[in-house]
């Protein structure tokens, strides 16, 4: 788990649509003052873009999967899945 003053910044690095099924995110995250591993970044992610669909065609948001950057301890890219329920 993150402290909650950690100084993580994070970016786009990219967009799939995937047409009326949604689209997937791709983002970098960095932690400027430690290193993070790829559970921190998701325990401090998926909150943030978590949101579940009780209606057809309505957007959900509950997958995000992280990976650790190539040789680097403090920076992860994460995918994060946007749907809609159809």
């Amino acid at each position: 788990m993150l402290p909650d003053e950690a100084e993580i910044k994070f970016r786009q690095i990219g967009v799939i649509d995937n047409g009326i099924d949604g689209r997937d995110e791709y983002l970098i995250l960095t932690r400027l003052d430690d290193d993070m591993t790829p559970e921190q970044a998701r325990e401090w992610l998926l909150p943030q873009v978590y949101k579940e669909s009780s209606m057809a065609g309505s957007y959900f948001c509950t997958s995000v999967m992280v990976v650790q950057a190539q040789y680097s301890t403090n920076q992860v890219i994460c995918t994060v899945q946007h749907r809609y329920d159809v």
